[in-house]
């Protein structure tokens, strides 16, 4: 018992899994979090006559393979499936499992006791056992484990409160775009998701709006009251045209309705945008400095000035009246410092953007670039781009880059 003989019920989820990698990644999983060399990870060994070399090569092969975070822990968007799929087609290996009697972390038991409800579709249930989270010391948050559920089933959405389909939006917005994984489809599924109940409704889908904007171009307009995703990417419309009084006029309107940052923004293409307003307004400050008290508290706003996301907009203020030479040597080594710690393509093409303005020479960073148009439109004037592009890209945003 425990074996796995119906190899192809995995294999459309988990097409690059041997059996006996799909056994381990379900007890992993079973378990929470399971150090290779524990008395659960031993007892499991035993169990199905696996070596210990065995087992720490599987385990490396499931983190090359993107279904661990680490060595000892699945990651959160993987468990949820490997649950369902468990208890739906190899309840002889779960049975094996519970035999062993590994140590369980709080999260994996309550995971299980949702899935067990969600294979028969009781989620009226499931939604019930969903809250709260109870006995769960670490922190834990539903949404990171069925992101992937939730986009392709909506009935997934009801084991969901409010603020976590907030979160959940949020952090699938941001990752995807940093990551340059943003598609007309993605958008499009996460925008029908959102219940036209959730008091945030509007505001979520002005947010995917307002992403949509970055990628394309096109704003398709505010879906009812003002919110802050709307009211920014006006402004940044204002700020294309030239417009920059109105522009900062419209950031201020929509740095008040955030319901979490009152300085600045959860985007860094907005931050970047509003900066490169401020700046360009207090070069020229005619209001007995109201441009200047924003900028002074725009930058040292606690995400402008710690947040590696918004590196470009803080080298470029900080660096931007420095001694060329001096301003050259200082952005260099603080973009290495960064992309040290990130590769997405988001921080790459900023510091792309950072070695042109600044007139740095680095083959660090080379094409392709982010394809957001506008990051391509910011872009323009340091990558090879054919003249109809540009004259595309300006039409489009209403005006020339802001960087030139």
């Amino acid at each position: 018992m425990g074996e796995i003989e119906n190899r192809e019920a995995y294999l459309d989820r988990y097409p690059s899994l041997m059996p006996d990698e799909f056994r381990q990644l379900c007890f992993m999983t079973y378990c929470g979090e399971i150090n290779n060399r524990s008395k659960s990870a031993t007892a499991y060994r035993k169990r199905f006559k696996v070596s210990q070399k065995q087992y720490e090569e599987c385990a490396s092969k499931l983190l090359r393979y993107g279904y661990l975070q680490t060595n000892s822990y699945v990651k959160p968007c993987r468990q949820f499936g490997v649950l369902e799929i468990l208890l739906r087609s190899y309840r002889e290996l779960l049975e094996a499992f519970a035999q062993i009697k590994p140590e369980r972390t709080k999260y994996a038991e309550y995971l299980l006791k949702v899935v067990q409800l969600v294979v028969k579709d009781d989620f009226v249930s499931a939604a019930k056992v969903a809250r709260p989270y109870v006995g769960i010391s670490v922190p834990f948050n539903l949404f990171k484990y069925i992101q992937e559920q939730v986009l392709a089933d909506a009935r997934y959405i009801n084991l969901l409160n409010e603020s976590e389909l907030v979160e959940m939006v949020d952090e699938c917005l941001a990752e995807n775009f940093a990551n340059d994984d943003m598609t007309d489809d993605f958008l499009r599924q996460l925008y029908d998701i959102i219940p036209a109940n959730n008091v945030r409704c509007n505001e979520l889908k002005d947010e995917i709006s307002a992403y949509r904007y970055f990628m394309t171009g096109e704003f398709a307009g505010q879906s009812g009251r003002p919110t802050m995703w709307s009211d920014a990417a006006k402004a940044v419309m204002l700020a294309y045209s030239g417009k920059l009084e109105d522009a900062y006029d419209m950031f201020r309107s929509a740095i008040q309705r955030s319901h979490k940052q009152k300085n600045a923004f959860p985007a860094p293409v907005l931050n970047y945008v509003y900066g490169i307003v401020l700046y360009r307004l207090c070069l020229n400050d005619k209001t007995n400095g109201k441009y200047r008290q924003s900028m002074d508290v725009f930058r040292y706003a606690k995400l402008v000035r710690l947040d590696d996301e918004n590196f470009c907009i803080r080298l470029l203020l900080e660096d931007i009246e420095m001694e060329p030479l001096s301003a050259q040597k200082d952005v260099n080594r603080r973009i290495n410092y960064v992309l040290e710690r990130h590769q997405d393509v988001f921080c790459r093409t900023w510091a792309h953007l950072l070695y042109g303005f600044f007139g740095i020479r680095n083959e660090k960073i080379s094409v392709p670039v982010h394809s957001a148009w506008i990051m391509q439109h910011e872009l323009s004037g340091y990558i090879p781009i054919g003249p109809d592009a540009k004259a595309r890209m300006q039409s489009v945003f209403g005006g020339a880059p802001l960087i030139s």
